[in-house]
């Protein structure tokens, strides 16, 4: 660490997304950024562990809760100059609290090792004369010492589509050992639907419409209704309403749902008992493997479990900026398979697409057309401010009552479509609606997509591509405090090590804030982290879920949960990984849930039913969390130096808008003008310059076409290599000739570079035959 440089643009403290995302950014345009953490791991609340890695966690905030932040760091008088003063920092995190973590299962017999068949080979026995046959040894039925060796990797999942992992080097900070790289996105797309589920480079439409618009299609172009209901039985997606209802000449009262007594967003008294967990025609019973604690643990590599779940809306800023800066390249995604939502003591899915709202047996014929218009309209609301000018300052409850939308309707729009609360104002409202519709069949049925390994995967992507452009990290490294001059500015910290570290600018976490910081009008967000036997809604099929409960009686806030099966690498094979999140109302976060576990799970203080369809809770986790995000960052940052900025964390909303919003408007204050978060070039274009270590800022040079080049170079094999109309293609590349090194050769862009080789050769012909004349004229010289 001594030959590390001591003066920097920016010093970003914390490695939560927001902090990853702008070390990238700052990075990108050439700024030398260094960003540390006190924690060993990255991401901070944001972060993702397995089962060891929890554990580790979970004791250290244990600590944490018993140790005093004012114990500070002291700093030696002769590291400030004249006029400075140091602004300490606290030592510890303190932004979890009410953690509380129970076992449901008993402990078990332990489990022995797997032994690592790789590290030797088996030595060959030796033939006796005495074996019978061809020498083969006997059998032997004694089992009594014999332990059954379980094959590396047997209960892995399958391999993914999107498989083309890219080699780490030792000067990247290092992902999940597990996690495998993304299709390379040249086209401004992020990935296309496979069997798998997993997404590569291209959208599944090719025109890029999504099942939203066409579904405001129908509803606009719609016609005459049928003359018999078998014409509407031959054609489900044309179906109109009953003659009765078409006869109207005013739009008609629609019928309720049965069954449905409450208004959207009241809270609903539902009895425990009576409540199933699952639809008619869901029920699977299926047998459950009996879990231990020791049979848990002996799996705990295969665990990914975050401390901020969140979904990536599929046409999110998150999303774009993954595509233009080509970060996404460092990660895979899934498609969220299906929206659900509670409703009438039930779960039953919500119809988001086409096929869902045609195919959904729990809204009537005539509520299916008007939420098709509704949709058409909320698709176009720019465009049509007059339906709904009158209705700006009213709750969106009263707008969905004057478009005539049952209170089933409205119950599927406010808590699993727009995901707002009662009191939202209607623009608010229909803003959410729009972007819910917007990301609708972009990359599957459902709006959202999960990242596999875990959110924490995210911060560190960013923190790849900052590294890649020079940008330095610590780990395991506390600031003692900030050098602060006479004109309250910061010039710097002091490390834990006792460097001067100077900068232009600091970027800190919350968690970070000292306490000169004025204090800030927080709250909290109660979290919840179980995991299960079976799915909360079991259709024989895996499942990634997202589930929202609507404020019940006991539980006033609503209540997301998002339910991730085998095939995410959240847990092993034959468990279910539930995170629940809602904003905190009570004292603890196990009181919060405590009225939707009694609706969703098995009694955990009884013994297993074999014949209940709920899932059973074998652990669980509840904790509080802060929430900044609700606070102004005039204020996050008031009573601290000028140029000092301050993030928020994750929050409780279910996606990223906040966090890249907030990492876009604080780069946009540092660096006016500059583009955030541009693309990367390809290395071939990457010139670097003066690279040794008597130069450590030295910065890479890009050549001025490279942006040309890489738009000339692409074919349409590269643009949707993955799509299945263009399997053909895929074998075509897998065949492509190689060079002396192995690389694949793309014979597509060879004859688009003939032209430059050719020129190139000519230059290094030129170069060598003046050289040839300087050496004989020499020689002349010499003679």
């Amino acid at each position: 660490m001594d030959d590390l440089p001591t003066e920097y643009d920016e010093i970003i403290i914390g490695t939560g997304l927001q902090e990853s995302i702008l070390g990238a950014g700052l990075a990108r345009i050439g700024r030398a950024v260094l960003q540390i953490d006190r924690n060993e791991y990255y991401g901070g609340d944001w972060a993702t562990f397995n089962l060891n890695g929890l554990e580790t966690w979970i004791e250290s905030n244990r600590q944490n809760e018993s140790n005093d932040n004012d114990d500070v760091m002291s700093v030696s008088a002769d590291l400030l100059e004249d006029g400075e003063r140091i602004v300490y920092l606290p030592r510890y995190g303190d932004t979890v609290s009410n953690l509380e973590v129970q076992w449901f299962v008993s402990e078990g017999e332990p489990v022995p090792e797997r032994r690592r068949l790789f590290n030797r080979l088996p030595e060959a026995p030796a033939v006796s004369p005495d074996l019978p046959g061809d020498g083969a040894p006997p059998e032997d039925n004694d089992d009594s010492q014999q332990v059954p060796v379980p094959q590396e990797g047997a209960n892995l999942p399958e391999e993914p589509v999107a498989n083309m992992a890219e080699p780490q080097s030792a000067d990247v900070p290092t992902m999940a050992d597990q996690s495998n790289a993304l299709e390379n996105v040249e086209d401004g797309s992020i990935g296309s639907s496979t069997d798998a589920g997993v997404f590569s480079a291209q959208p599944e439409d090719s025109n890029d419409v999504s099942d939203a618009e066409a579904l405001a299609q129908d509803a606009a172009e719609e016609s005459v209704p049928a003359a018999s209901t078998q014409d509407a039985e031959k054609e489900p997606a044309a179906a109109a309403p009953t003659q009765d209802a078409a006869s109207e000449t005013v739009d008609p009262v629609p019928q309720e749902s049965p069954g449905v007594e409450a208004a959207a967003g009241e809270p609903v008294a539902v009895d425990p008992a009576a409540v199933d967990g699952v639809s008619d025609g869901n029920e699977i019973n299926e047998p459950r493997k009996q879990w231990t604690q020791n049979l848990i643990k002996h799996e705990w590599r295969k665990f990914n479990i975050d401390l901020s779940p969140k979904l990536m809306f599929c046409r999110g800023s998150l999303i774009e900026a993954l595509i233009e800066s080509r970060v996404s390249r460092y990660a895979e995604f899934k498609a969220i398979t299906r929206t659900l939502t509670f409703i009438n003591g039930k779960i039953e899915k919500v119809p988001c697409s086409r096929a869902d709202v045609f195919s959904s047996k729990y809204v009537t014929m005539l509520e299916k057309r008007i939420l098709m218009k509704f949709i058409e309209f909320c698709l176009h609301y720019q465009e049509r401010q007059l339906e709904y000018e009158e209705y700006l300052n009213k709750p969106f409850v009263e707008f969905l009552k004057f478009k005539k939308l049952t209170s089933t309707l409205q119950h599927f729009v406010i808590h699993s479509i727009a995901m707002v609360t009662q009191d939202t104002l209607t623009e608010d409202g229909l803003k959410a609606t729009h972007h819910f519709l917007k990301s609708l069949g972009r990359y599957g049925n459902t709006a959202f997509l999960w990242t596999l390994y875990g959110s924490g995967e995210l911060p560190q992507c960013f923190c790849r591509m900052c590294a890649v452009f020079n940008g330095i990290y610590m780990l395991r490294c506390t600031g003692k405090g900030l050098i602060v001059d006479a004109e309250n500015k910061c010039k710097g910290i002091i490390s834990s090590d006792g460097r001067r570290l100077i900068c232009k600018n600091i970027i800190m976490d919350h968690s970070y804030r000292p306490s000169l910081a004025s204090a800030a009008t927080t709250s909290l967000v109660s979290r919840a982290v179980f995991m299960t036997d079976r799915s909360i809604w079991p259709t024989g099929q895996e499942e990634i879920s997202l589930l929202t409960v609507p404020p019940l009686e006991g539980s006033p806030q609503t209540i997301q949960v998002i339910e991730l099966p085998y095939g995410t690498y959240a847990c092993p094979k034959d468990l279910f990984i539930i995170h629940l999140t809602c904003k905190s109302h009570h004292k603890t976060a196990k009181e919060d849930f405590q009225q939707v576990c009694k609706l969703l799970f098995q009694p955990t203080d009884s013994e297993d039913d074999a014949n209940c369809t709920k899932p059973r809770i074998i652990w669980s986790m509840y904790f509080n969390m802060v929430d900044m995000t609700g606070v102004e960052e005039e204020e996050l940052k008031e009573g601290l130096p000028g140029n000092t900025e301050v993030t928020s964390g994750p929050g409780c909303s279910i996606g990223y808008e906040h966090a890249v919003q907030q990492a876009k408007s604080i780069f946009e204050r540092l660096c006016p003008g500059e583009d955030f978060l541009p693309a990367v070039p390809d290395p071939d274009d990457i010139i670097i310059e003066n690279q040794s270590h008597d130069n450590p800022g030295h910065k890479p040079g890009f050549e001025d076409n490279a942006s040309e080049n890489n738009e000339e170079s692409k074919t349409p094999q590269n643009e949707d290599i993955k799509s299945p109309e263009n399997e053909d293609i895929c074998k075509e590349n897998k065949e492509k000739p190689q060079d002396e090194s192995g690389e694949k050769i793309d014979t597509g862009t060879i004859e688009g570079m003939t032209e430059e080789l050719s020129i190139e050769e000519k230059k290094a012909n030129t170069s060598e035959i003046n050289a040839e004349k300087e050496c004989d004229n020499t020689f002349d010289e010499n003679s």
